[in-house]
């Protein structure tokens, strides 16, 4: 029974991959998680149906298999925590009055602006004209292959909506996230000081790793505001911000008392 239930979990999570790949195409990082995880269920499904293995499996003792077993179980228990703070903060507002809001920038190769990032500057633009004291910073550097720094590409889409040029600061270094934020500070502290009051956008499922980023690097004032993101892919991005979650932890590049917002 046990080898039936896993095998439901590989064909699931592969019917899942085609799911996302279908609506969303290749272009969504990281699809392969999904692949990876049917051939790992599927692989224990084979050896659990295999009456050799089996038995091979039960001669182990329970003590050297209980070890592994409570490594898993803590493991998996420290990603559910993560996922419920991510989904925390998927429909988070920005506190009103903000003097600066930072928007993360996302691959713009060839020119093509994927709805990931129109989804963050439409939130900003409306945010923007709601609080009309506020800059806007837009964040992303460019990539190899992509023809001008992802900050242009974000000012030129708000130029183009009607927000003042005045009001647009464009941060083009920056590679990821880490680098959003970093940046991101080093501008607003030169021009403000380190009391700013900062507000984050970003997607429903990136808000809460953005936001713990922010604090460990020492935003004192700061808080997330949500955009819309791809409703097809919601659930494997979210999945995809808990391993992130962890790498940050893991590497030191957020404290634990940074997980708290």
């Amino acid at each position: 029974m046990k080898h039936k239930l896993i095998m439901i979990s590989s064909v699931l999570c592969l019917l899942y991959y085609i799911f996302i790949v279908m609506f969303g195409g290749f272009s969504i990082s990281w699809s392969w998680l999904w692949l990876l995880a049917a051939l790992f269920f599927g692989f224990f499904a084979f050896i659990l149906s295999n009456e050799k293995t089996r038995a091979a499996l039960e001669k182990i003792p329970k003590a050297v298999i209980l070890i592994p077993a409570l490594v898993i179980a803590a493991g998996m228990f420290c990603f559910e925590l993560l996922f419920f703070a991510v989904l925390s903060e998927s429909k988070a507002t920005g506190d009103k009055g903000a003097d600066y809001v930072i928007v993360l920038g996302a691959k713009t190769s060839g020119g093509y602006m994927p709805r990931i990032l129109k989804y963050r500057l439409d939130a900003a633009f409306d945010y923007a004209v709601e609080n009309p004291g506020c800059t806007v910073i837009v964040s992303g550097g460019k990539g190899n292959d992509e023809e001008k720094p992802e900050a242009g590409v974000m000012r030129d889409y708000l130029l183009s909506k009607g927000l003042e040029g005045a009001r647009i600061i464009t941060e083009e270094r920056s590679r990821d996230t880490d680098e959003n934020l970093s940046f991101s500070k080093k501008i607003i502290d030169d021009i403000h000081g380190e009391n700013a009051k900062i507000v984050v956008i970003s997607n429903t499922f990136h808000v809460y790793r953005a936001v713990s980023l922010a604090k460990a690097k020492g935003m004192k004032n700061v808080s997330g505001h949500a955009a819309k993101s791809r409703i097809e892919a919601d659930f494997h991005y979210t999945v995809r911000e808990c391993i992130g979650l962890m790498k940050e932890l893991a590497f030191g590049n957020i404290g634990f008392k940074n997980l708290i917002h």
